[in-house]
């Protein structure tokens, strides 16, 4: 979580079914980071016909975070914003996506930067590859990219790239383990 302040991000994958606790540790890895002197930015997918709704958000989270640093990363690339606004399904978004990490990388060069995003799977595929490619450009930047799905629905980009990030499944827990939680908790 905090390697960005070391001038080095990286990305981690949770995968899990609902109730096995991703959103916690998301929340947790949101405080970690805030604690060590990270912007955090934190968005939750959601389901749409319209493309390129959690990149909206996510612009939308960073310049409430980082408002300057936004500001002075979308004069580098002008008109991105105004392009994620216009952006149509059928558009070729190539070059849109590609601006759009670059922004969100100038801003994590001034600003070491932590990233997460819960349910990933509702994202639009557009979405989901801008999540990859931030992914990938972590290991060069002070960017931490952390997202989380839901095993019960077809992979998102992400996951499908499995060299991009580092992937934690979280299990139920068995009998033993409940008892030894129960145990930790309140004692014999």
């Amino acid at each position: 979580v905090i390697k960005p302040l070391s001038g080095q991000g990286s990305a981690v994958l949770l995968c899990a079914e609902p109730g096995m606790g991703r959103s916690r540790m998301l929340a947790e890895a949101a405080l970690i980071g805030q604690t060590h002197g990270l912007t955090v930015v934190r968005t939750v997918a959601r389901s749409s016909t319209k493309a390129l709704v959690l990149a909206t958000d996510l612009i939308q989270g960073l310049s409430q975070a980082a408002p300057m640093e936004t500001e002075r990363a979308s004069a580098m690339h002008p008109g991105v914003l105004s392009r994620l606004r216009a952006a149509e399904s059928g558009d070729d978004h190539s070059q849109l996506l590609q601006s759009l990490s670059e922004l969100i990388r100038a801003v994590a060069d001034a600003r070491p930067l932590l990233i997460t995003v819960d349910d990933l799977e509702r994202a639009d595929e557009l979405s989901n590859a801008l999540v990859a490619a931030l992914a990938y450009q972590s290991s060069e930047c002070p960017l931490s990219v952390i997202a989380s799905y839901d095993l019960r629905h077809e992979a998102p980009v992400l996951a499908r790239v499995t060299n991009l990030a580092e992937t934690i499944t979280l299990r139920p827990l068995d009998r033993g383990q409940s008892i030894m939680l129960a145990v930790s908790l309140f004692g014999d």
